[in-house]
């Protein structure tokens, strides 16, 4: 692309580590660009629509960003959260759905996603922490429209009147946002004290990632 030279975002894809909220800001995309291809289901990056305009949402398109980076037209978006509530979450189930060993039933474990995420963090890469997205989501906006001068209609807090096609309301995304899980109970620090053990250096992660400390005790 030559100097100067304004490029028109036609693709915004979203990825991140599991249980970050890439199913939140997959939804809330939609609700402000109306317009634009979207699913609420996983999709990767490079995914084939006759339409110009597209959103993608897959979290393991995090590691694919040395190559989506060099299409100038797309708009990469990785989200990411607190170690400790992505380790704790239960995904629509009564057990914990993450270990320190792996992500959900078979992807990588989370340390690995985590260095992946700080590693584009330090090239430049936009990302998006899931606390901050529930908490104040205009703010996230703001700095989407500072980037790219995306067509947004409307705000990101719209989304819970924007419906899921008819048989995807399991996916429980239309619903006001709340921190309810912005905070352990005395069970989840019970399991991330046993995680921890298994792979220490999450500590550190959560450190070079801002997060404040949260006592296991």
């Amino acid at each position: 692309m030559d100097e100067g030279e304004i490029m028109i975002i036609t693709r915004i894809a979203i990825c991140g580590i599991p249980c970050s909220g890439t199913k939140l800001m997959n939804h809330m995309l939609a609700s402000v660009l109306p317009t634009w291809d979207y699913d609420p289901i996983e999709r990767p990056w490079h995914w084939e629509r006759k339409q110009k305009f597209v959103i993608t949402k897959q979290p393991k398109d995090v590691f694919k960003q040395d190559i989506i980076r060099k299409y100038h037209n797309i708009a990469p978006v990785i989200m990411v959260r607190d170690p400790w509530f992505v380790l704790t979450s239960k995904h629509r189930t009564p057990k914990y759905w993450n270990s320190a060993e792996k992500i959900g039933f078979k992807q990588f474990a989370p340390i690995k996603w985590y260095e992946e995420i700080i590693k584009q963090r330090d090239k430049g890469a936009f990302i998006v922490k899931y606390e901050e997205l529930v908490t104040n989501p205009c703010e996230i906006q703001g700095r989407m429209l500072e980037q790219w001068d995306l067509p947004f209609e409307g705000d990101l807090t719209d989304f819970a009147h924007t419906p899921l096609p008819p048989g995807l309301e399991y996916l429980g995304v239309v619903r006001p946002l709340s921190t309810s899980r912005l905070a352990l109970v005395p069970e989840d620090k019970v399991y991330l004290k046993k995680q921890v053990k298994i792979c220490p250096d999450l500590y550190k992660v959560r450190k070079e990632l801002g997060y404040a400390n949260i006592s296991l005790s």
